[in-house]
């Protein structure tokens, strides 16, 4: 069966979720969730839809995609607003964002959600805010879509948003360590980065602005090593790409 037929098939036999007269029946709600499983089972894709993100717990995370296949599944259509405590100014951008979701046959109103996205945040702050302000507001947006959905459906407890955003591509990677709790040091020399590569690495670093003591701290906050010497082969080049990123801003500001 292909997707699009799956979802014709689950919208046939939809429960009725839409706040009308009456609430839901406790077979109304088994029903819901029952498709909202069946919906992850036939057509979403694990690490496309959602997924699991190591050291986050078992409760997988859901991603846009999967937000917008189940507003299609259940009929909603999302309506975007911007809300009180948006800023544009020179030097910091920040949108704050309602979703509401409304069911499309009846026009009735199902939930809504919130979502915010800001240039400070680790991810922005290396480029100029008006560089990425279309980035900033498309994720706001998504944020709140998530949010939205996992209000009007009640699959909070099937899904979890706190790690929404973050790059499918990036699943199986190993979660950094808070600060204060390092990853441990490889224990077998062959696999950490050599000197060269080490001296490398900071020349890259220095080249795009950091000091030593920022060197230091965001190995520990972005990647968790505590020195460079700890760094491991297969994280080299990650590290190195984002120190570079503050170099790459730099020219293109």
């Amino acid at each position: 069966m292909s997707q699009e037929q799956a979802v014709t098939s689950i919208n046939e036999n939809l429960p009725v979720m839409i706040p009308e007269k009456t609430t839901l029946t406790a077979r109304g709600v088994k029903e819901q969730v029952q498709l909202i499983q069946e919906v992850m089972q036939t057509v979403m894709k694990d690490k496309e839809h959602f997924g699991t993100i190591p050291g986050c717990g078992n409760k997988p995370t859901l991603f846009k995609a999967g937000a917008e296949k189940l507003a299609m599944t259940f009929r909603f259509a999302p309506q975007y607003q911007e809300i009180p405590g948006s800023r544009e100014e020179d030097d910091f951008i920040t949108y704050k964002i309602e979703c509401r979701l409304t069911h499309i046959l009846t026009g009735n109103f199902v939930g809504s959600g919130l979502g915010a996205c800001n240039s400070r945040e680790k991810k922005y702050r290396n480029a100029q805010p008006w560089d990425v302000q279309n980035t900033l507001y498309k994720m706001a947006c998504k944020r709140a879509l998530v949010a939205a959905v996992l209000n009007a459906t009640a699959a909070s407890d099937i899904f979890t948003q706190d790690i929404e955003d973050m790059d499918p591509a990036d699943l199986g990677k190993p979660k950094a360590a808070p600060v204060g709790q390092p990853q441990r040091a490889a224990s077998n020399s062959a696999d950490v980065i050599s000197d060269a590569q080490r001296k490398r690495l900071y020349a890259i670093a220095k080249n795009a602005g950091f000091e030593d003591d920022q060197i230091k701290n965001d190995l520990l906050s972005q990647f968790g090593y505590e020195h460079s010497k700890d760094i491991k082969r297969t994280d080299y080049e990650s590290v190195c790409n984002f120190f570079q990123g503050r170099n790459d801003a730099g020219a293109n500001g």
